[in-house]
């Protein structure tokens, strides 16, 4: 720690300071004041710290008291991150702590947005930009983005950008910029390929390492479910019905499940919407607008975008996909559980799952119950009692004298049993949503997937030999794909699976026999596999390298 307690001590300038205190901060963080310093000073720095550290402002500050007025009409400071979700953020800041400078503007550029929008804000002469890797190595290629005046250059999140493939990019980008400029990198981790890359730009730098201080509030009753992939809606939606809801935060890996599994519970009645990067920005922030405000009951969201989003209400958060890493668990359902509220944390588990649910309870240091799942005859009991509540409270609040008067000519026109016109009245105003359900609908079997991962190392792999019990999957033929990556690139088959899952948004259940060669690698995927799919996988990359997946072997097997 340097010993600066307040943000009055770190030197920084009166337009900054106020910009600070309209945000109502007073005291920085460890890394703000471990950091700004350091940036203050000139030097070069590594920053190894947790997102929601308050690191943005560790970076933005001391930056752009840098910034030379009126000096250039070219961009001085340039911040790289991986993702547009982040990006849109840091240039948000950037511009709120930038708001009483002269002139200031900031430009954000990233994929997926029309290039019309960005040439726009580059032709405003912004003395900061934010962009991702490929969009801004792919305006420097036009001409559009000019580097020869940088003063400062920001990697955030560069073990991110390892994991998703950018680092080839990075380098790039580093290689446009003049030797002087000043350089800071954050990093949550730093394996080696970043520790190489530090070496190779920085100079001499500062390093500052923050621990990560994030617990899981005791608050927090963590449980997991044991199930297969094509129950997890059902599940889902008596966890819903079940659990009196404040709010709801429901994790899953793709942009595509966001937006089908919001579809699936908004027929079942739910205030519900999704949350992922294709979302605009005023879009994103009329949805969270709508949580913080108690006008949705369920977000379904990707961690990207769930970046930043802090609402205290929330006493549910779901992991319809469990996380790849611990820490990311720890983050998820870090959002509830809050301000000394009681809130629960829900891990959907699959058979391929145990052993991240292993490592999880590694990382807590806690053992995580097992969730007894609400049965249909649950359901409908409190579906009864909701509904009787529902009667009772309208009777409190409505003059029912004239629906009286109705009901008791209904009684004297006939010979109708008024138990028998009530049922009917109450049916009507369900207005087609039963109350009843199906004992057939009590299908999900809840299981010890412990015990049954225990069990198949003594036996053979009956899932393979078309015996399974996914009567689902028995009859999927699949075909046998060649992928350019092998054990000379250092993959490991969950690092290849996650990989296909996170390009196409397929079913881990939907892939089969993986095998890693020295060269490349073979893995079995559905026969009827979207072409989108395909080309996304070819385009798909681990470490820099394109996955380039084709056809290894035309004939299809059955093989689930």
């Amino acid at each position: 720690m340097t010993g600066f307690q307040f943000f009055k001590d770190l030197n920084l300038s009166d337009s900054l300071l106020k910009s600070i205190n309209e945000k109502g901060y007073e005291k920085p963080t460890q890394i703000q004041s471990e950091t700004i310093p350091l940036l203050l000073a000139g030097s070069d720095l590594i920053g190894q710290a947790q997102t929601g550290t308050g690191k943005t402002a560790a970076f933005a500050l001391p930056l752009l008291e840098k910034i030379e007025e009126g000096a250039s009409k070219l961009p001085q400071i340039l911040v790289m991150a991986p993702t547009r979700e982040l990006a849109i953020q840091v240039a948000e800041s950037f511009r709120v702590y930038g708001k009483y400078l002269t002139k200031f503007n900031v430009a954000t550029i990233y994929g997926g947005q029309h290039y019309d929008i960005q040439f726009k804000q580059l032709k405003k002469n912004p003395q900061v930009v934010v962009g991702t890797p490929g969009r801004m190595l792919d305006h420097i290629n036009r001409k559009t983005l000019n580097l020869n005046n940088v003063k400062g250059f920001v990697l955030d999140e560069a073990d991110e950008m390892l994991k998703m493939g950018f680092i080839e990019d990075v380098e790039k980008v580093l290689g446009c910029i003049h030797q002087s400029a000043q350089i800071a990198m954050f990093s949550a981790t730093m394996p080696p390929a970043i520790k190489k890359i530090a070496k190779k730009y920085l100079k001499d730098p500062e390093e500052v390492h923050i621990a990560s201080t994030e617990k899981i509030s005791e608050q927090i009753d963590q449980k997991y479910l044991p199930l297969k992939s094509n129950q997890k809606n059902s599940a889902l939606i008596r966890i819903l019905e079940s659990e009196e809801i404040s709010g709801a935060l429901i994790f899953v890996k793709t942009k595509a499940t966001t937006v089908s599994l919001s579809d699936v519970l908004e027929t079942k009645g739910f205030s519900v919407s999704p949350l992922n990067g294709d979302m605009t920005q005023s879009h994103r922030e009329e949805t969270l607008r709508r949580l913080k405000n108690s006008k949705l009951d369920v977000i379904v969201a990707t961690d990207v975008a769930a970046r930043g989003l802090d609402v205290e209400h929330l006493n549910l958060v779901v992991n319809y996909d469990i996380p790849f890493e611990a820490e990311s668990y720890v983050h998820r359902i870090g959002r509830t559980g809050r301000a000394g509220r009681e809130g629960k944390a829900i891990s959907f588990v699959t058979k391929r799952d145990i052993g991240l649910l292993r490592a999880i309870e590694r990382t807590v240091k806690k053992k995580i119950g097992l969730m007894k799942l609400p049965t249909v005859d649950d359901i409908i009991e409190l579906r009864r009692g909701r509904f009787k509540q529902k009667i009772y409270d309208q009777m409190k609040d409505v003059d029912l004298d004239f629906y009286k008067a109705i009901f008791e000519e209904m009684i004297e026109e006939g010979d109708k049993d008024p138990l028998d016109l009530s049922a009917t009245l109450c049916s009507m105003a369900q207005g087609g949503n039963a109350l009843q359900l199906s004992q057939k609908m009590d299908d999900i079997k809840i299981l010890d997937p412990f015990e049954d991962s225990k069990s198949k190392r003594s036996k053979p792999d009956s899932r393979r030999k078309g015996k399974g019990s996914k009567k689902a999957f028995q009859k999927i033929k699949l075909n046998t794909y060649r992928v350019d990556l092998g054990n000379d690139d250092g993959i490991r088959k969950r690092e290849l699976v996650k990989a296909i899952i996170n390009a196409t948004g397929i079913d881990g259940d939907f892939i089969g026999r993986v095998v890693l060669k020295d060269k490349y690698s073979t893995v079995d995927l559905p026969a009827d596999l979207p072409k989108k799919n395909l080309n996304d996988l070819k385009n798909a990359s681990y470490k820099s390298k394109k996955l380039n997946i084709k056809k290894f072997n035309s004939t299809p097997r059955k093989d689930k």
